[in-house]
This record gives structure tokens, C-alpha cells and sequence, in this order.
């Protein structure tokens, strides 16, 4: 007789002899075998579904009614490893998808397990693309290893249903397209590897840093009488400005006389003065003088704001990295 202890892991479901009869008695499987021939082998194929995953070791023991003589063999014993079935499934997005050069960009990443067991040892290996620089990471789980442009995110194991997220900084350091893989592992049998890989594209575009200053050139202003300003834009970097734009909504009760600019042009637009100085290269500036006449007695309070119209390859966008206010001066106008 053959005896064969089944684990409560698994599940018995059809038991074939090739000789004799088997039959499951309590947990244990058991052959009996009215004979058996001198040289002769005989098998029993044994089907169990698994319930849950588990390490098991699996044993069996052959008695008969004679006396053998060589009882070592008698025995045996064997490991096997039920592997969960797990389905992972990985996204990953990017915010802004169009970043100034020197900024940052978010990535994030997000697994998820559809089950219906347990995911063990789960990974995400994220290549970063040369001109991006990890700044921050935050994981919902897990830990981040580092090793060079390649991210280990461990996240360990992960519940049928459950998720797990990281949202990692990225600081942008070079011009262009540039786009990350990330792909998902698991110690457990995956159901569908082909949502275990992603990637994203982030455009690095050129970014300028714009400073506006504005001063009143003369000591007071006289009602009818020229008065003078002096508007100012200079380039922070760290690229060269483009299509460079001074926009002053001119105060009321004021009449525009001229303008003198240290370069580029200027124009009108209704009661809304525009300076064009052209592209500024990092640490240049230019100058406009602007004259206006007061009308009335009072105050006045004139603000203006610089911006650079930034050309992407895809499509025009504007991209004012900062928007500068003028210093506030207030004008007293007296007869």
C-alpha cells in the first residue's frame, strides 16, 4: 500500500491508478495493490488544484506484506512552492507634460493588483532618462534604492485589490524629449505581464527667469507737463528669453507723449503701452523711457508685467516663468 498525506492547501481532484485501487481517506491518499511483479513499475497520477500559495513538503511511504530488504527507499520526500496568481498592472503619469528648462516635473507611479492572490515581492525598476534628476520621492509603501539613472522602488508584497504609489520630483536639467520606462516584478505568476511595462514623455522646454523694474525719473510731475518713467526687464535665465514683452496698462487721465527705447520696438494697443525689446540672452537687459502728460490732479499708480513667449517644437505656448510687478509710484500732479 502506498500512503500519501495531502496537505489542507490542496484540493484533491481526480486520483488515477495504473494498477489497483486509490481513494482519499481523510487526508491522506491511499493505493492498494494486490500484487506486484518482480521488475514491474507501476504509477498513480494524482491531480490537486491549490488553495492557497504555500511552501509545502510533500511525503509518501510504500509498505507491503513482505519483508523488504532494502526499507531505506521506502520514503520520500519532495518540496514544492504554489505560486500566488497575481495581476499586476502599472500606470504612470507626468505633470506638466511640457516643463521649463530648471524645473520640475512630477512623475507618478501606481501598481495595481487585480488579484486574485496576493502579490509577493513586488518592484518597480525605473530608468530616469539622462537630463532628469531625482529631487524628491514619496512612496505610499516600500522603500526607493538608487543606483546611478536606475530607481528600485520595493514595495513588498501587495493584497489582491490593494495599490501602491510613488510620486517622484524630477528636476529638468536638459532641452528636449525625454521619456521614462518603468517596469513592474513580482514573486508571484502574474495573469497578464503585458501592462507591466510604461512609458512617459516630458518636453524640456527653454525657460527665462523675467525681472521688471520701473522708476519715475523726475521729482514730481506737473499737471500738463511731461513726466518720465523708465521700465526695465532683465533675463534671470537660465535661458535666452524669446519674444520678450512689456505690457503697461497706462493709468487713467494720462496722455502718452513717447517712448524711448535702448533697443528693440514699442507700440500701442488702445490705452496699453507694449514693449518689444527682441531676445534677451541670460543676465542681458533693456530699457524703455516712457513719457506721459498728466490731466488731472492726484495720484496715480501704474503697474506693468514682463513676459516671454516661449516656441515649442509641437505647437507656440506661452511660458511667463515669473510675472514681475513694477515697483508702485505714486505721481502727484499739482498746478
Amino acid at each position: 500500500m502506498l500512503r500519501h498525506l495531502l496537505p489542507p492547501a490542496l484540493e484533491l481532484k481526480t486520483l488515477t491508478p495504473g494498477a489497483g485501487t486509490a481513494a482519499l481517506t481523510g487526508q491522506e491518499v491511499q493505493w492498494r495493490l494486490d500484487e506486484l511483479a518482480a521488475g514491474a513499475v507501476v504509477t498513480l497520477d494524482v491531480v490537486v488544484i491549490p488553495r492557497a500559495p504555500e511552501r509545502l513538503t510533500l511525503s509518501a511511504s510504500v509498505s507491503g506484506s513482505l519483508v523488504d530488504s532494502t526499507p531505506g527507499d521506502n520514503a520520500v520526500e519532495f518540496p514544492v512552492e504554489i505560486f500566488g496568481l497575481a495581476s499586476l498592472a502599472l500606470s504612470q503619469q507626468v505633470q506638466p507634460a511640457q516643463v521649463l528648462l530648471g524645473q520640475s516635473a512630477v512623475l507618478e507611479l501606481v501598481v495595481t493588483n487585480g488579484g486574485p492572490h496576493a502579490a509577493t515581492q513586488v518592484r518597480v525598476s525605473d530608468w530616469l532618462p539622462a537630463g532628469l534628476t531625482l529631487a524628491k520621492a514619496d512612496l505610499s509603501q516600500g522603500e526607493l534604492l538608487t543606483n546611478e539613472n536606475r530607481l528600485v522602488i520595493a514595495w513588498g508584497n501587495l493584497e489582491a485589490g490593494a495599490q501602491a504609489a510613488a510620486r517622484l520630483r524630477l528636476t529638468a536639467q536638459e532641452l528636449g524629449w525625454r521619456t521614462n520606462l518603468a517596469v513592474v516584478t513580482t514573486g508571484s505568476l502574474d495573469a497578464d505581464p503585458t501592462d507591466n511595462q510604461v512609458a512617459v514623455a516630458v518636453e524640456v522646454l527653454p525657460g527665462a527667469d523675467l525681472e521688471l523694474a520701473k522708476e519715475f525719473l523726475d521729482t514730481f510731475a506737473l499737471q500738463g507737463q511731461p513726466a518720465r518713467f523708465r521700465l526695465t526687464v532683465a533675463n534671470l535665465g537660465p535661458s535666452r528669453a524669446t519674444q520678450v514683452q512689456v505690457v503697461d496698462p497706462l493709468p487713467e487721465d494720462t496722455e502718452f507723449v513717447t517712448a524711448e527705447p535702448s533697443q528693440g520696438t514699442f507700440r500701442r494697443d488702445g490705452d496699453t503701452f507694449l514693449y518689444e525689446p527682441g531676445p534677451l540672452d541670460p543676465g542681458a537687459s533693456a530699457s524703455v523711457n516712457l513719457v506721459l502728460r498728466p490731466r488731472k490732479l492726484g495720484h496715480w499708480t501704474n503697474t506693468a508685467q514682463a513676459l516671454a513667449h516661449e516656441g515649442a517644437r509641437t505647437r507656440p505656448t506661452t511660458r511667463p516663468r515669473r510675472q514681475p510687478t513694477c515697483n508702485v509710484v505714486p505721481i502727484f500732479a499739482s498746478n
